[in-house]
């Protein structure tokens, strides 16, 4: 490449670069035409001080959750990202940032791409071949961070893609009002702060777990265990107490009427039996005269 044309195409790769950091232009500058292109070209063409400042615009570019779909289509990005990652001419910095962008590309239910993505960070010498995932807690905790204006909904966006990609993440919560998210992981605190320090460029600082309120725990329990009553509670006690021997003698009186007119009622059956069987009896008595001869009248 000439020196002319190097600078040329450098200060392009630099103007696309700066432009992408915002996060408003992200989506623009992937759709529109050439621009895609011509990073994908300063990849493919691996003169290192320029594909250097192209993947750092990539990366910014990958970082929004619209362009995910559109990059992962562009066969010929990952191919170059791919090549860039293992040229023998790439620094380590250069292949973690190569490498970021790919795992924020990957697939994650697809187990192949997973591990073509495992292997290619091992030959680029970014993660020695070991039996277990270094960087990872054997249980996981809950981490609290901090983040910078992650109450921008865009913001808050692009920090959940980047954390529910990241290896050992469970789950992710955010408190959108104290700035906080709240990440159930495996990843140590320390990885996560580096990982979106870099990717986002905002201020990300782990927050201290909140304190257990003992002193509210034992405030109730001394509050359930103390039998002494305040005055107005002993008075209000008596008043229903009070209202309690009313309605006691309210019930005796009731229940003794219901008993006296049980009484009557009781009295009133027997009395129309009796009624009855005076009628059946003199019912009988009219039978037997009819059958000795009164019926002759």
């Amino acid at each position: 490449m000439a020196v002319a044309d190097a600078a040329s195409v450098r200060t392009v790769a630099v103007q696309l670069r700066a432009l992408s950091a915002d996060p408003d232009n992200q989506p623009i500058i992937a759709r529109e035409d050439g621009c895609l292109r011509a990073l994908i070209s300063f990849v493919h063409a691996q003169h290192i001080p320029v594909a250097t400042i192209a993947v750092a615009a990539i990366r910014n570019l990958s970082s929004h959750p619209d362009n995910r779909d559109l990059l992962r289509s562009e066969h010929d990005l990952l191919d170059a990202l791919k090549n860039l990652l293992l040229a023998n001419d790439a620094d380590r910095d250069l292949r973690q940032t190569v490498f970021d962008v790919l795992e924020q590309l990957v697939d994650e239910s697809d187990d192949d791409e997973m591990d073509e993505l495992d292997d290619l960070e091992q030959q680029a010498g970014l993660r020695e071949k070991t039996t277990s995932e270094p960087g990872l807690m054997d249980h996981p905790s809950t981490v609290r961070l901090h983040i910078h204006g992650i109450s921008d909904e865009l913001l808050c966006v692009r920090v959940e893609q980047l954390v529910i990609r990241t290896r050992g993440v469970i789950s992710v919560a955010f408190e959108l009002g104290a700035e906080v998210a709240v990440i159930y992981t495996r990843t140590t605190a320390e990885h996560l702060i580096s990982y979106l320090s870099t990717m986002t460029g905002v201020k990300v600082q782990q927050l201290e777990d909140p304190p257990e309120e003992e002193h509210e725990e034992d405030t109730e329990s001394e509050k359930e265990n103390d039998t002494t009553q305040p005055a107005y509670l002993d008075q209000s006690g008596q008043r229903l107490r009070d209202v309690a021997k009313k309605n006691a003698k309210k019930k005796h009186t009731i229940t003794q009427g219901a008993s006296s007119l049980h009484e009557r009622l009781r009295a009133q059956r027997e009395e129309e039996s009796r009624k009855k069987a005076r009628a059946n009896r003199l019912l009988d008595s009219i039978g037997r005269g009819m059958t000795s001869g009164w019926g002759l009248w």
